[in-house]
Parts: structure tokens; sequence; C-alpha cells
């Protein structure tokens, strides 16, 4: 495996580990901004896998599109925040 997969696999358990501490902190605090959160870096973690299938010359729009997403949850996330 070459260095770049190595980014993606340390990149991968990060969001795994994140998105399963986004669904616990929401369900032990009762707040939906973790869980926001956490499914942001899941659809990260999906982007991940993507990249280390080799599927990123095939999906390059979708992965942007899911990014996109991603980024948008953690906005939602700091916004229900802010305005609390």
């Amino acid at each position: 495996m070459g260095n770049i997969y190595s980014i993606y696999i340390v990149n991968l358990v990060f969001c795994v580990t994140i998105l399963f501490l986004g669904i616990l902190t929401s369900l032990t605090k009762k707040n939906m901004s973790p869980l926001f959160v956490g499914f942001a870096f899941g659809v990260f973690g999906l982007t991940n896998i993507g990249y280390l299938m080799g599927l990123e010359q095939i999906y390059t729009i979708f992965f942007l599109l899911l990014r996109s997403v991603g980024y948008l949850l953690v906005l939602l996330a700091m916004f229900r925040e802010a305005l609390k």
C-alpha cells in the first residue's frame, strides 16, 4: 500500500470513531447536534472507502456532493448550537 492509501485508512478510522461518538453523545445528552456531526463524518468515511476502492475517477462528482452534504451537516450542527 502506498502512502496515499495510508492517509485514507487513518481518515477512515477517525471518521468511524467520530460517527460512533456522535451517536453515543447524542443518545446520552439528548442533543441532535453531535448526531449531525457524527453523520457528517460517516459521509466523509464513505468517500474514504470509495477512494480506497479506486473509485475516485468514476465518482468524482458524486464524492464531491457527498462531502458537501457532510460539510452542510457540520454547519447545521454549529448553527443549532450557536442559536441555543
